[in-house]
């Protein structure tokens, strides 16, 4: 692209001469222009430019020395310059040194690169930020979950900071703890009735089957000992069924 401005900027040059300059180049013929060219020559570092007349014969090139010594990385374009009727009145060959601008490009290649590069590992470390950020309420339940299944059945999940995705959640399981809370009270509190009921009537029993063997008995007392522990018996077989029962969940 640049060798197509630079190119163009030369064509538009010689026809701004040709028209301004008519007299003298009417005057100096085709050596007036090539002066033109040579003066110029200067200014346009890192090019060549290499005019031909319509025969194909050399006109005019630029000196082959500084400023005008041309590395491998270059560029051509091939031209034609009208005269004053319209017809072709010269053949033109534009080279143009691109090694700075590859060795530019390149940089900036490079640069793009580890930009694109810097800005993939910040986005990284921003999404890994905020993942953890967002993932800090959760582990906060987790602990609290930890704290309960280790028998803290009396606590209760409260997140650090409102999350509208984990409120209903919580609620809900905090509501559950309640009841299981308050079912592990009843339970605890039906254990030590029974444990109270139970006691009296195997102490009792227990007392007298130790009085019956501590010595010898006759088959009468013997009798009476054993209709005794069967009554005793019979007063536990209900509270065993009742116990069974709710275990069975009722």
């Amino acid at each position: 692209r640049l060798l197509s401005v630079k190119v163009n900027k030369l064509t538009e040059t010689s026809q701004t001469f040709l028209r301004n300059d008519k007299a003298g180049f009417d005057n100096n013929g085709l050596e007036g222009f090539r002066q033109l060219l040579t003066r110029n020559a200067e200014r346009r570092p890192d090019t060549r430019l290499e005019l031909y007349l319509p025969d194909h014969r050399p006109f005019y090139a630029d000196p082959p020395n500084d400023p005008h010594v041309l590395t491998d990385h270059v560029q051509t374009r091939q031209f034609e310059l009208p005269g004053l009727d319209g017809a072709t009145a010269f053949k033109g060959r534009f080279t143009i040194d691109v090694s700075q601008d590859t060795a530019l490009l390149r940089q900036i290649l490079w640069s793009l690169i580890a930009a694109t590069l810097a800005g993939a590992l910040l986005s990284v470390i921003c999404v890994r930020w905020v993942v953890r950020r967002g993932l800090s309420p959760l582990k906060s339940l987790t602990r609290q979950t930890e704290q309960i299944a280790l028998g803290e059945l009396s606590q209760r999940l409260t997140l650090c900071q409102p999350v509208r995705e984990l409120e209903p959640w919580v609620n809900q399981f905090n509501q559950l703890m309640d009841k299981v809370e308050q079912t592990y009270k009843q339970l605890e509190a039906f254990n030590a009735d029974v444990a109270h009921e139970l006691r009296t009537p195997l102490a009792a029993l227990i007392g007298k089957t130790e009085v019956t063997l501590s010595r010898e008995r006759s088959h009468h007392e013997l009798s009476s000992t054993l209709q005794g522990n069967l009554a005793e018996l019979q007063r536990l077989s209900p509270m065993v069924k009742d116990m069974l029962y709710l275990s069975k969940g009722g």
